[in-house]
């Protein structure tokens, strides 16, 4: 008995095929690209999800029997949205999540709503990038396209369309398309109202997990399944990773880290705060998970290590080990992009302090390391402020290949950090919606022990974590300095254009 799990994600999709037992079987993945235009623009070709799909389910299953797969269900980007005519056939591209053209639309929305309101009703600070935004731009530059659609939907209502006929869409997606009430799960009538779009043109929204069908004869086909498979309302990426790192009671906290960082920490009510963490249901019932991003991840160590110092990985890793540690004073604050959650300061820049002759490209690296965790520690520490219980964080993505990365984490963070092995969290959280809605595991807590992997960590000196808690403590009060520079009209903020350029020095 099989189930599949498949993630329609930003780049492209994945399957996964495993066995009854959390058994990984058969793995497929499919590319496709995003097309970009001026103003903002970014979309992508809805059908593509599904050609892609399709391709990754074949290849996944190519050796098992079709008569043993059994279940299936969806993780999919989120606002990435799009209108469809009354055959379901997408009318233009996909607007998706990275989309910014927008910017007018959120100023409109924001002057006819109270201060905080779609924060507190959607979870969501009112964003361009949302869906709110781009329907009152689609409204206002696309009426042709508006006036014949018959519904706007994202990427999960569309390839639950595919597969089974029946556009439905699931909380976790509701609240970030930011049209959705998180606590009654209906959609906003005054949000709707100010957009001036009829609730009809929505979806239905239908709990995560719930059973949609069995495939299409169509989709079938197309798949290389069987008729008789059946297919579970899916959840947001994120939510299905918090599923496949094995994050299904409160307290747990995940840390994804890739080219961004994301956590989520599993509480039993929202977490509305006023660092703006952003609140939805989880999939296990009576949980929520609160999501709030990095500033910077592991796109700034890339930053250092391919522009700055001209390292490979295997140097870098094998080179950071030896300083990590050592210096206390110098310092490196992780704000390429700015700052968001918890400081949210769109002014700050990266700092490098501290620097002597002495040092060099790899004790630069070790600061940089240490300043995405000591944002990270802050994010923490305000989770806490908020009510959040953390007794345990666990870690996926990039950072597990860095045993350096790995040893600040445990020394710095006051919870149990622990290695989360398995790659494709989000297919696998999809595959155990799968498997537990269609039986074959009682509860989430069962899944978690047969399709979820650890690995041990190394042992922290006493002495490691006492030089990190100071350290972390001098970030903190030197953060609080540095800002300022950046709010003080000396930073370049408020200088002239460079002569012959239009530019400023900021930009």
């Amino acid at each position: 008995m099989y189930v599949i799990g498949l993630d329609v994600g930003t780049t492209g999709t994945k399957a996964l095929l495993i066995d009854e037992n959390g058994k990984l079987k058969g793995r497929g993945y499919r590319g496709y690209r995003t097309i970009q235009g001026a103003g903002g623009i970014v979309e992508q070709r809805a059908e593509d999800w599904w050609q892609a799909a399709a391709g990754a389910v074949r290849e996944a299953c190519a050796e098992c029997g079709k008569s043993e797969i059994t279940a299936l269900a969806l993780s999919t980007q989120g606002a990435s949205s799009l209108l469809v005519d009354a055959d379901f056939n997408a009318i233009g591209n996909a607007v998706t999540w990275m989309d910014k053209r927008a910017v007018q639309e959120e100023e409109e929305l924001q002057n006819k709503a109270e201060d905080g309101y779609y924060y507190t009703k959607t979870g969501w600070e009112l964003s361009s990038s949302l869906d709110a935004c781009k329907l009152l731009w689609i409204k206002k530059n696309r009426r042709e396209d508006l006036d014949r659609a018959v519904k706007f939907i994202s990427t999960l209502e569309y390839m639950n369309h595919c597969l089974t006929g029946h556009a439905v869409i699931d909380p976790s997606n509701g609240a970030i398309r930011q049209l959705m009430d998180i606590q009654t799960r209906q959609w906003d009538k005054k949000i709707l109202e100010d957009i001036g779009i009829s609730r009809e043109l929505l979806p239905e929204i239908k709990r995560t997990g719930e059973y949609l069908g069995t495939l299409t004869g169509d989709a079938a086909e197309e798949l290389g399944l069987t008729k008789e498979v059946k297919v579970f309302n899916g959840a947001h990426d994120q939510y299905c990773c918090a599923l496949g790192s094995g994050s299904v009671k409160n307290g747990d906290l995940l840390l994804g880290t890739g080219t961004a960082w994301a956590v989520m920490s599993i509480t039993d009510q929202p977490m509305l705060t006023k660092s703006k963490i952003s609140p939805a249901r989880h999939v296990v019932p009576g949980l929520w998970g609160a999501l709030s991003s990095i500033s910077g991840g592991g796109i700034v160590l890339d930053w250092w290590k391919d522009r700055m110092a001209g390292l490979t990985y295997e140097e870098l890793n094998k080179g950071v080990d030896q300083k990590i540690g050592r210096e206390g004073a110098l310092m490196f604050f992780p704000y390429l992009t700015g700052a968001g959650c918890p400081i949210w300061d769109f002014r700050a820049k990266g700092t490098l302090t501290g620097l002597e002759l002495r040092h060099d490209s790899l004790d630069v690296a070790v600061a940089v390391m240490e300043g995405i965790v000591f944002h990270t520690a802050m994010l923490l520490e305000d989770y806490r402020e908020n009510g959040a219980q953390i007794n345990s964080l666990r870690v996926m993505g990039g950072a597990l290949n860095s045993s350096g990365w790995m040893l600040i984490l445990q020394a710095v963070l006051d919870c149990e950090v622990i290695r989360v092995t398995q790659t494709d969290a989000a297919c696998v959280g999809a595959a155990m919606i799968a498997a537990v809605e269609s039986g074959i595991y009682k509860d989430y807590a069962l899944a978690v022990k047969s399709m979820v992997s650890y690995e041990g960590m190394q042992e922290v000196s006493w002495e490691l974590k006492e030089f990190y808690q100071l350290k972390y403590k001098a970030y903190k009060r030197n953060w609080n300095i540095i800002r300022e520079i950046y709010h003080s009209g000396l930073s370049g903020q408020d200088m002239p254009p460079v002569p012959g350029r239009k530019e400023q020095y900021d930009q």
